[in-house]
């Protein structure tokens, strides 16, 4: 059997390219169904219109390779919220057996983990990849360097 049929992929702005390209290139090996679930906060949707959240949708679209629905069946879900709370809601209803999310906690600061790499880790009953943001990777690096 496959380990992992249902991918979650938890994304909250432009700025999740690399969260997606992982969920992506998991998905391709194991030839998963991927989730890419798009929240907006709840602080950022009422400062903004929908407009705002339609440019973070397109930015990660461009990320997926045409031909990635060739390999996976790619579902794309939008709502608005606690971005925790929506992934943790989420995973409850489709019940991934990975889910994969951003971290952009800052090394040394309650564990470095933000919010919602929090809530995947102990609310939902899947594997969890946590992939850092491209500084607190480097971050990482340089600590382990030293």
């Amino acid at each position: 059997p496959k380990p992992y049929v249902e991918i979650l992929c938890g994304v909250s702005s432009g700025l999740s390219t690399a969260t997606l390209r992982y969920a992506l290139s998991f998905a391709q090996e194991f030839g998963s169904r991927l989730t890419v679930l798009n929240v907006d906060d709840l602080d950022r949707a009422h400062r903004a219109d929908e407009g705002w959240v339609r440019t973070d949708i397109d930015r990660l679209r461009v990320e997926i390779p045409e031909s990635a629905r060739d390999w996976c069946v790619i579902d794309e879900l939008v709502t608005t919220g606690d971005p925790a709370g929506e992934l943790v809601k989420t995973a409850h209803d489709r019940k991934p057996d990975l889910v994969v999310v951003g971290s952009t906690g800052l090394p040394g600061s309650d564990g470095g983990l933000g919010s919602v790499a929090l809530g995947a880790l102990t609310l939902t009953n899947a594997s969890v990849l946590i992939v850092p943001a491209p500084g607190v990777a480097q971050g990482i690096e340089a600590m382990a360097a030293a």
